[in-house]
């Protein structure tokens, strides 16, 4: 045990030196890479500035070129003087000698005024002359555009009158056939008038006679419409005839509109029912003396809807009953619903003193067919 405690100690040592070996080369590796990076961005650096001041001496360089303009001939001839002024003469352009300057000094001093004077004075003449001569070439130069100027408007003049004259034929000629299309225009316009006013009267006779044909045919049309209106959706076609309720279950029927249905109901003296849900049923609510007389009315009804095969959606309250009709298989109404209502209505006035809660003597179903087949 011993032994393997100190072979773990041993080998925990070398992986500690090993990490911190690894961690030592990863600490040199990382310094040496941030000097680098460090010297190049001081080179970047230093490289930027010396193009940043290379140009700005040449910027300045440029702007002061630009601002030295060139001389003109009398500056140029102002700075020779300067520069003869500024220059000594020798002893022997003055024509005297080295003596004669030391002995007479007033001398020199006259003859230098004497030709600064005369230097200006040349200087003038040629002023005056360079003046005349860019005078003479200006007025030369006058002349010259005035004469071009003269060319030109007396070779343009017989072109200007040509084009004048042409454009006057033009207008002539067109002018002529304008009057020429105005006149065909309204003979045209004219004619196309008389034309008119005979075609007028004859189509006028003959839109008379199409709007009578019309109109005896839209009354004609609506006459048959009307007739197969009342063959279709009468009251009377769509009640049919029985001897008992129990030939109500094998009649033909079919899903009633609310017109339909409304008009049958008030046709079966059924006008209390109430249509609701888009034709989807009709409903009525009925109040009676008593629990007693609510509860055998609910029996009488029940003997003629099995009779009919054909059931109602009913509840009661104490004394009052509420009745839903429709039917299933139409997915609304039909005339099994108008059959059933007029039924109930009947025995509703036929139920007046029952003496129990079973008690159906009262209950007349011949009457109540008998009524409904005279409908």
């Amino acid at each position: 045990m011993f032994v393997s405690e100190e072979a773990d100690y041993e080998n925990m040592g070398k992986i500690k030196q090993k990490n911190v070996k690894a961690e030592q080369s990863s600490s040199k590796f990382t310094k040496i890479a941030i000097s680098i990076i460090v010297i190049l961005l001081l080179c970047l650096l230093s490289y930027s500035l010396y193009i940043i001041i290379n140009q700005l001496v040449f910027v300045t360089s440029s702007s002061y070129k630009e601002t030295k303009l060139p001389f003109t001939k009398n500056e140029q001839e102002n700075e020779d003087t300067d520069t003869q002024k500024s220059i000594p003469l020798t002893p022997k352009e003055n024509g005297q000698s080295e003596t004669d300057q030391s002995i007479l000094p007033q001398d020199q001093d006259k003859q230098s005024s004497d030709q600064q004077n005369r230097q200006n004075n040349n200087i003038q003449e040629e002023k005056d002359l360079s003046n005349i001569d860019n005078g003479n070439q200006e007025d030369q130069t006058k002349n010259e555009k005035q004469q071009d100027q003269n060319e030109i408007n007396n070779s343009e003049k017989p072109q200007v009158d040509q084009e004048k004259n042409n454009d006057s034929q033009i207008i002539e000629n067109i002018n002529g056939e304008s009057k020429n299309d105005t006149n065909q225009e309204k003979k045209y316009q004219e004619d196309k008038a008389v034309d008119q006013t005979q075609n007028n009267n004859k189509s006028d006779k003959e839109v008379q006679n199409q709007q009578l044909l019309n109109i005896n045919r839209k009354i004609s049309i609506f006459k048959m419409l009307n007739n197969i209106r009342k063959q279709l959706f009468s009251s009377s076609s769509l009640l049919p005839k029985f001897n008992s309720f129990k030939e109500v279950h094998n009649l033909p029927y079919k899903k009633l509109s609310v017109v339909q249905m409304q008009e049958l109901l008030n046709k079966t003296n059924a006008g209390d029912w109430k249509i609701q849900g888009d034709g989807q049923k009709i409903r009525k609510e009925l109040k009676f003396n008593d629990f007693i007389q609510a509860f055998s009315f609910m029996n009488s009804v029940a003997i003629v809807a099995e009779d009919m095969c054909h059931h109602p959606d009913w509840f009661n309250v104490y004394n009052n009953v509420h009745i839903n009709l429709n039917t299933h298989d139409v997915s609304g109404l039909s005339i099994r619903d108008v059959i059933l209502a007029f039924a109930i209505n009947e025995i509703q006035h036929q139920s007046k003193k029952p003496q129990g809660l079973n008690d159906v003597s009262y209950l007349n179903l011949q009457a109540i067919l008998s009524k409904w087949n005279s409908l």
